[in-house]
């Protein structure tokens, strides 16, 4: 982090006042960093404001992006923002979404995030910045060195800026769309997604999270190729990367009617059930004898799936099998 070009956005809003009491706030502690003079306050806002007396250096409007999800726009000002002038740190100070805006603009950043942080420091001799903020409920106190910039939220407890001085500041009516469209559009692709047939098989076999691994999914996998059955899985299954999102099963997927359902390794979420639950005959596989996934399932075996596996590769007679430790 360059102390000598450094510049600090922060994400604030403006009420029938001016701006509001937590975007002021924000400013101020900034201001009581000690920094040196060649720090820069850029104020970001999603609506133009009256004044152009304000407590900061430059304000950017970015009224121009549409939508009515004000979070994801607060995240596209944000990442617009930092592709221009490469902040040292953006604080995020709307009054709310603030636990949906902070995280979701770390990620488009690729850097880091701390939500409701009490203060904000500096250390001259490391060149980071610090934060301090309450953990496990606030019975411990967190000290963090932030290495890279970040984007972080102020919980709000004191008001103090009524000592900041306004200044004439430069106000910039921001052209996102030109912007964006060179900035962020590399190149356009398409993937061919083979059709696994999941709504019009007759047999389905469903790999849920208890299966372990990865590697488990796709051996169970080469089996129900060879039983003439179609795979899918569960969201944890998917949300792990042990299959890809068109094979998901459950309410925001695929739903099913199969001839024949086997189920092994899931524990039957609403979601999950309701993909499944038209199907003619569920057989479930789960070591858990109170598994919800029983209540529906035609056929219940609690046993662990690991066993079960390795019988079916067995009858199959294909090579390896489950080690241990999946």
């Amino acid at each position: 982090m360059s102390k000598t070009n450094m510049r600090i956005a922060i994400l604030g809003e403006a009420d029938r006042n001016g701006l509001s009491p937590d975007t002021l706030d924000s400013i101020y502690r900034v201001k009581q960093l000690d920094m040196g003079s060649d720090v820069k306050i850029d104020l970001l806002l999603l609506e133009p404001i009256k004044e152009h007396l304000l407590p900061c250096d430059s304000v950017f409007i970015y009224n121009q992006i549409s939508g009515n999800d004000t979070p994801r726009k607060c995240v596209k000002a944000i990442e617009d923002y930092n592709a221009r002038f490469d902040a040292s740190m953006i604080i995020v100070s709307t009054r709310q979404d603030a636990d949906i805006i902070v995280p979701g603009a770390a990620i488009k950043l690729k850097t880091a995030s701390f939500l409701e942080c009490d203060s904000i420091g500096f250390d001259i001799l490391v060149n980071k910045f610090t934060v301090k903020k309450s953990v496990y409920g606030g019975n411990a106190m967190a000290h963090y060195s932030i290495g890279k910039p970040a984007v972080i939220s102020f919980n709000h407890s004191r008001k103090e800026s009524d000592k900041l001085k306004n200044r004439e500041a430069g106000i910039n009516f921001m052209d996102y769309r030109s912007v964006c469209d060179k900035k962020f559009i590399r190149k356009c692709e398409t993937e061919y997604i083979k059709e696994q047939g999941l709504r019009d098989s007759d047999f389905v076999v469903v790999c849920g999270k208890g299966l372990g691994s990865k590697a488990a999914v796709e051996e169970l996998s080469r089996w129900a190729e060879r039983a003439g059955a179609v795979v899918g899985g569960t969201k944890k299954v998917i949300d792990h990367g042990w299959l890809p999102i068109h094979q998901l099963i459950g309410q925001t997927g695929n739903t099913i009617s199969p001839e024949l359902c086997l189920v092994i390794g899931a524990s039957g979420a609403t979601p999950f059930i309701n993909g499944i639950i038209g199907s003619e005959k569920i057989i479930a596989v789960n070591n858990d004898a109170d598994a919800r996934i029983f209540d529906y399932a035609d056929i219940a075996i609690v046993e662990d799936s690991r066993l079960i596996m390795a019988g079916l590769l067995e009858d199959m007679q294909l090579d390896g099998g489950l080690n241990a430790e999946n």
